[in-house]
């Protein structure tokens, strides 16, 4: 299982002493296309997505995403629990849990507008719309794009900054979908408790400005 298996690979990382920084990157050049469908409003099996993003997110060493495919809902809000994310050209990253009318569950309603802003955010929560590599770095969702070996240039960029403090990017404004004025702690369960109730009761997604 793949969750399980970035905890396991984690753990290890963390506590050996001559890792000093990491990359996650998928199989078969993409990089993870998101949650199965089918344990929507199940009982997940295996380690759940939200307290693995959040392991990532605290590590204290720095921790880079390679993208390469797509990077979408569960995916790429994997790739936002990272403290840093390199791009193939030719990737495409979303959060198209709306179209499902659902939101996004593991915190993209969070950490994506503290990284790009709450106009932005809104639009690709909204949409559901899928980005262009190009696009992403435009908007601040990934730091680096590369038409060669995304691993190659995320392993480069690891080695550039292990041993380095991470600050993350901060945009004030609010919403009740992306309710920044709680903290990433109290925020996160706000997220998940749309996501279940919609999933649970079969409704769709509803946005409201405030």
């Amino acid at each position: 299982m793949v969750r399980q298996g970035i905890v396991d690979t984690m753990e290890r990382a963390l506590s050996a002493p001559e890792v000093k920084s990491l990359v996650i990157c998928g199989q078969k050049e993409t990089f993870c296309g998101g949650a199965d469908i089918r344990e929507f409003g199940t009982k997940m099996s295996g380690p759940p997505l939200i307290p693995l993003i959040h392991a990532i997110e605290a590590s204290t060493k720095p921790v880079v995403a390679a993208i390469e495919g797509v990077a979408l809902g569960g995916g790429l809000e994997l790739a936002l629990g990272c403290h840093y994310r390199i791009s193939h050209s030719k990737a495409k990253l979303g959060l198209p849990e709306v179209t499902l009318g659902l939101l996004p569950a593991a915190a993209g309603s969070q950490r994506l507008p503290r990284l790009i802003g709450v106009p932005a955010a809104l639009d690709l929560i909204t949409t559901g719309r899928h980005v262009t590599a190009a696009e992403a770095l435009q908007l601040g969702i990934v730091d680096q794009v590369t038409d060669h070996s995304t691993v190659d240039a995320a392993v480069k960029f690891a080695l550039s900054v292990a041993g380095e403090r991470h600050t993350k990017k901060k945009r004030s404004s609010n919403c009740n979908i992306c309710p920044l004025h709680l903290s990433g702690r109290r925020g996160f369960p706000f997220a998940a408790q749309q996501i279940h109730s919609s999933a649970i009761y079969r409704l769709t997604a509803t946005i409201i400005l405030s």
